[in-house]
């Protein structure tokens, strides 16, 4: 078996551990002469092989071995998880706590079977073993259960994890796949031509974009013409597939056999959605627009201009974005946004399903709205002023009370005070966070004399001062 850490790989043979610092290119011999080694773990800066008689571990790269344990028992397999390492035998399974100076056998529900391999996921250990295919333990190794449905092999040769997927490689039957923790497994081993899978590995899983056209059970890579691997959406209209990548948006109009950038580069993609003949990206600065199939793309922020866009739904003529600061919605192709629900919140995800909004949160689970909601909303927007104004108070002259208007075409941080002639302030009557709407405050001046005073508004980059009368 091969394996890698930091620039060096291990292999280990029948005759020792051999090292490759080139990629490959050249090997040396590393230790254990004449030793069948079968597997190898890394723990921290420590390396720990399974070997024809024991375990071994070395502390300097494989400069040096010394035996830590279970002497004359042929090791097949290893793992670490977090303080403990486990070892698979012809006699089973085995656990050590204090880094291999002591080890107890653990089979409480292994069946008389050979532990071939390991894989670690989560809280969850799973061992492929011959005959009894795939056991899962969620104890730490203290108990076992048998995980076959779907395996139509006893003997798994080989495991591995790739996120929530679990990939078993069996001698004789070809790979497996499990996406439910080993409750059942399906075959996946279309193109291979050789059924006997012996080791199995993952490497990185930013390779770009794979189609299939076959409803997921063959995979083609599809990367011609991508500057970047690392893809977060991808939006359908008509033949045209747009994806937000690390680098801006690309577009493909052949299926994806190739990409061409389009105007929008040099900023990170998370959502990419299409309205109509318009197509929205969200970015770490807010909204973008395209209305000429990505060729040129313009900021359409407003109330969402500080805002990290993680997400985007479109519902008829209605764009929302999930942001850092919860939800906001636009109806008017992006020019104004109003925030509309899950204050302060990272909103990741956004989905339509049926009549129903979804949103997907950080650490404030999931959420929904219906969309009959998000209609009303969009009605009542447009009924929403279009521009900041502060409007004179009524009635003026006025005596003790009167009504000061003003409105907020988005959201802003809002303070209106009333002042004397010599500048002095005499009341603050709003300083707070308010939404877009129009709003009347009363002011009372009962204990003021009479005289002329003056109130000013502050919203944003917007501010305007009025003159009242109190009149006696």
């Amino acid at each position: 078996m091969d394996t890698l850490i930091g620039n060096c790989i291990f292999a280990g043979t029948d005759n020792g551990v051999f090292l490759s610092t080139n990629n490959g290119s050249n090997w040396a011999q590393e230790g254990l002469t004449n030793n069948e080694i079968s597997a190898f773990v890394f723990n921290g800066t420590n390396i720990l092989a399974g070997a024809g008689n024991g375990v071994y571990l070395s502390t300097n790269n494989g400069t040096n071995w010394a035996q830590i344990g279970l002497n004359n028992l042929y090791v097949l397999s290893i793992t670490v998880n977090g303080n403990n390492i486990f070892a698979g035998t012809y006699n089973g399974m085995f656990l050590s706590t204090d880094n291999g100076t002591n080890w107890k056998q653990v089979n409480n529900g292994l069946n008389n079977v050979i532990v071939l391999s390991f894989a670690v996921s989560g809280s969850n250990i799973y061992a492929g073993t011959d005959p009894g295919g795939v056991y899962l333990s969620s104890d730490n190794g203290i108990n076992w259960v048998q995980v076959n449905n779907g395996l139509t092999k006893s003997l798994a040769s080989a495991l591995c994890v790739n996120g929530s997927n679990i990939f078993a490689g069996t001698y004789g039957n070809g790979m497996f796949i499990s996406t439910n923790n080993g409750t059942y497994w399906a075959p996946v081993d279309s193109g291979l031509s050789n059924f006997f899978v012996r080791s199995l590995a993952v490497i990185g899983t930013n390779d770009g974009i794979f189609i299939s056209s076959n409803n997921g059970t063959y995979w083609v890579l599809k990367n011609s013409g991508l500057t970047n691997s690392t893809f977060f959406d991808l939006a359908v209209n008509g033949t045209n597939i747009f994806a937000g990548t690390e680098n801006g948006v690309f577009l493909s109009t052949n299926n994806g056999t190739s990409w061409t950038q389009t105007g929008l580069t040099g900023i990170t993609v998370a959502s990419v959605r299409i309205s109509g003949s318009d197509i929205f990206a969200g970015t770490p600065n807010g909204v973008y627009i395209s209305t000429d199939n990505g060729i040129n793309w313009t900021l359409v922020n407003d109330e969402v201009s500080y805002s990290r866009v993680f997400s985007l739904a479109v519902y008829n003529n209605v764009i929302v974005a999930g942001t850092e600061r919860g939800v906001f919605l636009s109806s008017d192709k992006g020019t104004n946004w109003f925030h509309v629900g899950l204050d302060s919140i990272f909103v990741f995800s956004l989905d339509i399903i049926g009549n129903e909004i979804f949103a997907g949160t950080s650490f404030a689970g999931i959420w929904k709205r219906t969309l009959s909601d998000l209609v009303g909303i969009s009605k009542e927007l447009k009924n929403l002023p279009q521009e900041f104004t502060l409007s004179q108070n009524y009635p003026n002259p006025f005596n003790p009370n009167t009504v000061i208007s003003y409105s907020l075409p988005s959201a802003s941080n809002v303070k209106l005070i009333v002042y004397n002639t010599l500048g002095q302030k005499i009341e603050t009557l709003v300083s707070e966070y308010k939404p877009s709407g129009n709003y009347t405050v009363n002011f009372n001046a009962s204990g003021l004399p009479s005289g002329t005073y003056f109130y000013k508004l502050e919203a944003g980059l917007f501010t305007q001062i009025k003159k009242m009368i109190l009149l006696r």
